[in-house]
């Protein structure tokens, strides 16, 4: 999906799993490079933790970290390492609890790396009221009959 949206130059924004997919950060030391390939677990606990930052006028917090991903099929292939924007969210999800736990947090993958959080967020809500708008009418017409509930 990413690889089609960048072929035909749109903008993706998705919400990642916490998949074992991994993702090339680059660090400066000096004036040496290093590259690192981690899972979105490791970028949580190596980038994100203890450094989230408000987002304004929302009730969430947020991080941002710029990485690449390999969009090459297969393991054969050359690498297709291509820039992305992470978004790592959090927030309360309910009322009574007002600090968020550990694992209380989600990640939005962006191909444009010159969105904000704030933005990225509102582009994702409005793919979000779609998709619901189209399971409701699916529902509406009886097409999703063969679905479970849960």
């Amino acid at each position: 999906m990413i690889r089609l949206s960048q072929e035909a130059s749109l903008v993706a924004v998705l919400r990642m799993k916490k998949s074992k997919l991994k993702y090339r950060l680059r660090e400066y030391r000096g004036e040496t490079v290093i590259n690192r390939d981690l899972d979105v677990q490791a970028l949580y606990k190596h980038v994100v933790r203890k450094h989230w930052q408000p987002i304004a006028g929302q009730p969430y917090q947020a991080k941002v970290v710029d990485v690449e991903i390999n969009l090459a099929e297969q393991d054969k292939q050359p690498e297709q390492w291509a820039p992305v924007r992470l978004l790592f969210v959090r927030g309360t999800a309910r009322t009574d609890k007002t600090q968020a736990g550990k694992k209380d947090w989600a990640v939005f993958l962006c191909t444009d790396t010159a969105l904000t959080a704030t933005q990225i967020l509102e582009l994702y809500a409005m793919r979000w009221a779609i998709e619901v708008y189209f399971k409701e009418a699916k529902q509406q017409l009886g097409f999703l009959k063969e679905q479970s509930n849960h």
